[in-house]
C-alpha cells in the first residue's frame, strides 16, 4: 500500500514538506468534526426558530477551510496511493463550491439591495 522506497529517495526539505501536508489534512480532518454540530446548530436556528439568514463577511472564514481541507486531503491521497481516500475530497469539493457560491450570492444581494431606487439609502438605516 505505502511504496517506502520512493519516501526513502525523498529530499529532505520535500520529505518536511509532504509530512507537513499530511499534517495539515489530519488536522483539518479533526476539525472538520466540529462542523457536524455547527450544521445541526445552524438547522435548529434558521429552520427550525426560523430565525432570517443574512449575510456577514465572516462566512468567508468558513468557506475557505472546506477548499484547503479538499486540496490538501487529494494531494495526501494521491501521494500515498490511498484510493480510499479519493472520495472525502470529492465530496469537499463540491460543498466548497457550493457554500461558496451561496457567499459570494448573500455577499452581492448585500451590496446591491442598498442600491436598488426606492431602497432606503445606507445613512438612513445606519440613522434608525
Amino acid at each position: 500500500m505505502l511504496d517506502k522506497e520512493r519516501i526513502r529517495n525523498l529530499q529532505p526539505a520535500y520529505f518536511a514538506l509532504v509530512m507537513a501536508t499530511g499534517i495539515v489534512s489530519i488536522a483539518c480532518s479533526l476539525q472538520q468534526r466540529g462542523w457536524i454540530a455547527v450544521v445541526i446548530l445552524g438547522f435548529w436556528r434558521h429552520v427550525i426558530k426560523r430565525f432570517p439568514l443574512s449575510y456577514d463577511p465572516l462566512y468567508w472564514g468558513a468557506v475557505f477551510p472546506l477548499g484547503v481541507y479538499s486540496v490538501a486531503t487529494y494531494r495526501l491521497a494521491a501521494f500515498l496511493h490511498l484510493g480510499f481516500l479519493f472520495w472525502i475530497p470529492r465530496c469537499f469539493a463540491y460543498l466548497a463550491l457550493v457554500a461558496w457560491l451561496v457567499t459570494f450570492t448573500g455577499m452581492t444581494r448585500a451590496i446591491v439591495r442598498p442600491l436598488r431606487p426606492g431602497q432606503p439609502s445606507v445613512k438612513a438605516m445606519q440613522r434608525m
